[in-house]
């Protein structure tokens, strides 16, 4: 009897929290994630984005969701809604919120200021759907001083919005939105993962002052007018997603600002140019891109808003200091362009169709106004496009250099470094566009073909370990 009764105690003791390697291993939130990637925070001169450990989850620290939910959210069967629960704030610190299946249409945007350390969780993926209805879904605080907000994952969701193409209607309909513009704004360690964005204008605006914010193993298409992120800040990933139908740019790269300085959108800012040094050390980076692959974009939607759109990019990269005297001007050239970018490993597809109509999609546009200085304080410090492969565009150019004054002496300062890039004939990438599907046949091509000594997430899109230096962001083996 006592030899059984030990038996049973040893059984019935808790794994250790290591030996959990993905949310599927939780009951309670469903079969379907994979994988996690491995946990990471980004160090000063090291390129590595940032992934939160969620391998820690307590079922005491569980409230659940329902689109019909007007309970305590202590269970299933006595849900909280989704809009409620977010104004408990500080009562949702250190809490994991489960999303049961269904349609959730969100009529007024989501405040989470002073938030931290909250996981909002799909328990099926994209089986818990959230409607925008044309407004912003997620959102901090517009000006407000002192913004917190850091350490949240949102996972598993498919999210869209009905909303006209149109960026300048009195509604903005991103899925989250951080204007960053407060001295003092503590807005970082955002986690994106396993979600299935379309039809919003733009998905992610992240803000001057935010730092450390992650896409990873996502899923956008069909925007109905510009970016999946308006990318503002420093320490920023996207990767193992699949990006496609973009009438745009699907990543718009900007700059970032100096921590104790407000940023006044009314152009009342220092010029970088009269600044004596950087907020960030030179050997730091802003953002990175990798093992993603941007698929078709036919720009038809693009064209209906702007007739003359007919060459456009991928990624859009701006480094303008310029110092003229409109608004603008000055507002663009009072934050710090990007620094130190790494796009790598990454797929482009173009569709055949799109170029036989007269357009020409490159992977990667710089803008420069005032040219790339290495020496100068609002110098990139240089752009990494390596291992990417691409299929031919209309005049088989990888990287397109605008120059915002039109004068060629400008350009001539840029500095990119280039290595190992692949031109490759569509039917060569194995990639049906027709039917939206971006999963490899020709495998040889993809596989430990990137930059082995670059980052690489543990596992691909679909949540599959990844081998050595595999390019794109999915990988058939």
């Amino acid at each position: 009897m006592i030899r059984l009764f030990f038996y049973l105690f040893i059984v019935i003791v808790p794994l250790e929290a290591s030996s959990i390697k993905s949310l599927s291993d939780y009951p309670f939130i469903g079969q379907g994630y994979g994988l996690l990637s491995t946990p990471s925070l980004a160090k000063s001169g090291e390129v590595t984005p940032y992934i939160p450990d969620l391998t820690h989850i307590d079922t005491k620290d569980v409230l659940y969701v329902s689109p019909t939910g007007w309970g305590s959210g202590k269970s299933e069967k006595d849900a909280a809604s989704l809009s409620e629960i977010f104004t408990r704030k500080k009562a949702l610190i250190g809490k994991t919120i489960i999303a049961l299946d269904g349609l959730y249409t969100i009529k007024e945007t989501i405040y989470l200021d002073d938030i931290h350390h909250l996981n909002l969780i799909a328990k099926h993926p994209q089986k818990a759907r959230l409607d925008a209805k044309g407004n912003r879904l997620f959102s901090t605080r517009f000006f407000k001083s002192g913004s917190i907000l850091h350490d949240v994952s949102i996972i598993g969701f498919e999210a869209y919005s009905n909303h006209p193409n149109s960026q300048n209607s009195a509604n903005h309909a991103e899925f989250f939105y951080n204007a960053g513009t407060a001295k003092g704004d503590l807005v970082y360690h955002l986690y994106f993962s396993d979600m299935h964005w379309h039809d919003f204008p733009l998905v992610i605006y992240s803000g001057l002052h935010s730092h450390d914010w992650t896409v990873d193993r996502c899923l956008f298409y069909d925007g109905s007018y510009s970016y999946l992120w308006y990318m503002m800040g420093w320490h920023h990933s996207v990767i193992n997603s699949v990006i496609y139908n973009m009438p745009y740019y699907a990543l718009s790269i900007r700059g970032s600002y100096p921590l104790d300085e407000a940023y006044d959108y009314r152009g009342g800012n220092p010029l970088i140019s009269s600044r004596t040094k950087h907020h960030l050390a030179k050997d730091d980076w802003t953002h990175l891109i990798a093992n993603n692959t941007f698929g078709s974009n036919t720009l038809k939607d693009r064209e209906k808003a702007e007739p003359s759109a007919k060459a456009w990019a991928h990624i859009a990269l701006f480094y303008q200091s310029s110092k003229e005297k409109r608004a603008k001007a000055k507002e663009e050239a009072s934050y710090f362009p990007p620094q130190n970018v790494y796009i790598y490993n990454n797929i482009f597809i173009d569709q055949t169709q799109a170029l036989k109509d007269g357009y020409d999609r490159h992977p990667l546009t710089l803008f420069v106004d005032q040219g790339i200085n290495r020496a100068s304080v609002e110098s990139v410090r240089g752009v990494h496009f390596t291992h990417n492969l691409c299929d031919p565009t209309k005049h088989a150019i990888m990287i397109a250099l605008e120059c915002a004054n039109k004068e060629p002496k400008t350009c001539q300062k840029e500095r990119i470094y280039q290595k190992q890039n692949h031109i490759l004939p569509i039917s060569k990438f194995g990639l049906n566009d027709k039917a939206r599907s971006y999963r490899p046949t020709h495998a040889s091509i993809y596989l430990e073909k990137g930059d082995p000594h670059a980052y690489f997430p543990d596992v691909d899109f679909e949540g599959k370990r990844r081998k050595n230096a595999d390019i794109g962001a999915i990988t058939k083996r």
